[in-house]
Formats: structure tokens, sequence, C-alpha cells
């Protein structure tokens, strides 16, 4: 495609500059003879301006001036006074620029005059050598070839990538893939920007995919244990106790798969534009609704709960009952990857500019580092046992980035997980 159109506009060149040699040959020959004939003419007309003054000058009358110019067929003449005032004139005839002229001062009865004689010969010449045919004719070939090469820049430049985009469609529709363009043209910036568009939508359906292959695998194995223990329920010599016992397994892993469906909607209501309910409050405020209620719990849990902060009369706007999601969620997360008997989360508020920061810690497993920018994408999971992890920390991220905040992960001064989160604080 480039050696096309280096061709072609090697082609073009050649035929312009063909075209300006040709016009440039035949304007110098032609001025060649205008010249040589202009010269003619001159001399020509030096004749003819002695001839009209000697007979002005033994004119009886100069009342008789005016006949005696106008015999002269193929003559212009003027005549002026000692003021510059035209006296006399050709009848119907006038100067041109085409013409070749010469002037003359005489006297008569005391009175100085000022003769100006043009000659049309030149007309003449242009008319009967067919000279403005050709020049016309000329002139009309180079616009209509500067028109060509108009054309061919504009469809070069802007129609034939346009073209090239619809052309790519197409093929994208056909299942072809839609490759990048080089340059910044309006037309190259479209199509990069239509091959980003696509490359998320494509990334969009493969997490889809993978999010409803995740779905299917997490509520397959539940599903599995349901159906077994409910075929065991079915034969009439296990014991009442056994009975018992099969239900309330079937009743947990029923709970399971609604939690997993919940999870599942929960992600999928956060990544709509829901309103935030915001409210103004206290950080202290803030922070002891956050963790009321995790001392007892997670002490039962056999979990040492931690949290250090200072007093903290800044002002944040949130919406507490999601943010109280954001806090459980990465409380839930933690409980998940405990790996040894002793069992630490600890809570950090402090300030950090015009930010809140809020950092929980745990001692679990932990994940690799090159693997922290990933533990907020819906499919991430540290376990390679299974094809993706659940929605919770996903979840958080859409919420804190609702609220104009960030989040990351770090790895903990214990050895595992830590959650940074920042909130932009109001100064009133």
């Amino acid at each position: 495609m480039l050696k096309s159109k280096r061709f072609n506009m090697i082609i073009a060149i050649f035929c312009f500059g063909a075209v300006m040699l040709l016009n440039y040959y035949y304007l110098h020959n032609v001025g060649q003879e205008i010249q040589k004939y202009s010269q003619r003419d001159e001399k020509i007309l030096q004749d003819y301006s002695a001839e009209i003054v000697e007979r002005l000058k033994n004119a009886e009358s100069s009342e008789l001036w005016q006949g005696i110019i106008d015999e002269y067929e193929y003559t212009v003449v003027v005549i002026e006074d000692s003021n510059g005032t035209d006296i006399l004139q050709t009848t119907n005839k006038s100067f041109s620029v085409l013409d070749t002229k010469v002037q003359q001062v005489f006297a008569y009865e005391g009175e100085a005059y000022l003769i100006k004689i043009s000659a049309y010969f030149l007309r003449e010449y242009l008319s009967d050598s067919g000279y403005l045919f050709r020049f016309v004719l000329m002139a009309l070939l180079i616009g209509a070839f500067l028109l060509l090469l108009f054309v061919l820049a504009v469809y070069t430049i802007m129609l034939r990538p346009v073209y090239k985009l619809y052309d790519s469609i197409e093929k994208y529709e056909k299942g072809e893939k839609i490759k990048r363009m080089r340059g910044r043209t309006e037309t190259a910036l479209l199509q990069n920007r239509f091959v980003d568009m696509l490359e998320t939508i494509e990334k969009q359906q493969q997490d889809q995919r993978r999010i409803i292959a995740s779905i299917s695998h997490d509520i397959k194995t539940p599903l599995t244990s349901i159906m077994g223990y409910a075929e065991l329920l079915k034969k009439d010599s296990i014991s009442q106790e056994r009975k018992e016992r099969y239900l309330g397994i079937i009743y947990d892993k029923s709970t399971h798969i609604r939690d997993i469906i919940d999870d599942f909607d929960e992600y999928l209501s956060y990544n709509m534009e829901s309103s935030l309910k915001k409210q103004r409050m206290p950080v202290d405020l803030m922070m002891a609704k956050l963790t009321e209620s995790y001392d007892d719990e997670l002490e039962h849990l056999g979990v040492n709960f931690i949290y250090n902060h200072t007093e903290n009369n800044r002002i944040v706007d949130v919406d507490i009952q999601k943010m109280r999601r954001v806090f459980g969620n990465i409380i839930s997360n933690s409980l998940k990857h405990f790996k040894s008997e002793r069992k630490i989360i600890q809570v950090v508020c402090e300030n950090e500019a015009d930010d809140v920061k809020i950092i929980v810690s745990d001692n679990g497993e932990g994940v690799a580092p090159e693997k922290l920018q990933v533990v907020f994408e819906p499919l991430y999971t540290s376990d390679e046992g299974r094809k993706v992890a659940g929605l919770g920390l996903a979840i958080c991220k859409e919420i804190v980035e609702g609220h104009a905040g960030t989040i990351k992960a770090e790895r903990s001064a214990y050895g595992g997980l830590s959650i940074v989160i920042k909130l932009k604080t109001i100064h009133d």
C-alpha cells in the first residue's frame, strides 16, 4: 500500500512538471515572438507618427486635425495641449495595454502639443496566430490538472481513510481483528479510539464469561453435595440422627449458594451508576461506626483485633452503609486467608495531606508483590486450584472509587496483606 502511494505521487509530480515545462516553453517562445513583432511595430509606428505630425503641421486649420487622425485605420491618436488636457482623440477608439505606443511633441501656430500614437498590430497578431486560444487552453489544462491533484489529495487524506475504516468495521463483523493506524490524523485517531473501545468491550466480555464460569464453579460444588445428601435422604434405612445431620449440611450448602448469588447481584449493582446516600461526619464518628461490634466478634473467632487511632475531627462525606460493606468485605477476606493459629487484624487511621488514610492489615498468607495490583479484579484468586475468587474486594474498589477515593493493596508489616484506603476530607 505504501509503495503504491509513492508510485502514484511520483507519477502525479512527473505529469505536473511536464505540463509546467511545456507551458514555460510555449510562453518563452511566444514572448520572443512578441518582442520581435513589438520592435517591428514600433519602427512602423514611428514612421506613422512622423507622417501624421507633418500633416498636422501643414493643415490650414486645427479643425482639420480630427479628419486627419481618423484616416489611419490601425492607429489610435490622442493630442494634448500644453496643459496636459486631451483636445482630440481618434473617433471610437481607445488605448489598449497590448498596443505599441510612441509619443512626440510638435508646434503649431506658436503653441506646443503632445501627440500620443498607438497601433494594435500586436492584437491582430495574437488573434491571427491563435495565441489567445492556446493560452486559454493551456490555462484550462493546468487548472484541470490542479483540480485533479486537489481531488486526489482530498481522497487520499480524508475519504480513503474513512473507506478503510468502514472496510475494517465490515471485516470486524466477519470476525477479523481491526489493526491500529499510524499517524496523528483525525481518521487515525478515530480508528485507534475505535480499536481501544473494541479491546475494552472484548475484555469486558472475557471478564463476564469468566465471572459466569466462576459462579458456575462456585455453585456446582455445594449443589453437588446438596443433590448427594438429598439422594441419601430418600433411603429409609438411615437413622433420624443422620437425617438431621444431612439436612443441616443441605441447609449450610444452600446458604453458601445464596451468599454467592447475593455477592454476584451486589457486584452488578455497584457497577451500575447508583446514587450514594452521603452524609458529612467527623472521621472519628465514621471509624466508630465501621469498627463497632468487631471487638467481640473477632475475639470469638480467635482474632486479635487492634485499632490504632488518634483524635481526628476532620470531616468526610460518605455513605456509611456502603463504607461498612467495604470494611466488612476486607475483614471477611482476611478471615479466609489466615495461615497460623496466631491471627491478627490491625486497623490504623491517620491523616495524610488533605486525605484520611485507613489501613487494614493482617498476618495472613499475603499476596505475591507482582500480584498486588490485581487483587481488586473480580476474577483474582491466590488459590491456584480455583478459577476465580469472590467479589468482595472488587465491590470495595467500586464503592471507594464512587466516593472519589483510592484503594490499593500492600504487603503488611505482619507478612500478610494491607488494604490502604484514602478518602478526601472537607475543609469548611
